[in-house]
């Protein structure tokens, strides 16, 4: 383990399932808490993005620093799982 105040600065690129197959409070909703507890652990120095697919994929979230939670959050609230994936 490296201790946090030693660790580089992250890159993180999350592509996110939310196709039809991610609907349940199991699925696409656990993967959002689970987003909001990594975004509650970034320093400023990080960064993420993120892309969706489903029939098709997109840009939610383009590089964005770990100090911007509130426009990450505002990425993840809206996720909706629904369509299939090809």
């Amino acid at each position: 383990d490296i201790p946090r105040t030693q660790r580089p600065p992250l890159n993180l690129v999350f592509l996110v399932d939310v196709s039809g197959s991610m609907q349940g409070a199991d699925r696409l909703q656990l993967a959002q808490q689970s987003l909001n507890v990594l975004i509650d652990q970034l320093r400023p120095q990080d960064r993420v993005s993120m892309v969706v697919y489903a029939g098709a994929a997109g840009v939610v979230l383009g590089p964005t620093g770990g100090d911007q939670r509130l426009k990450m959050r505002c990425a993840v609230y809206p996720l909706q799982a629904g369509g299939g994936t090809p």
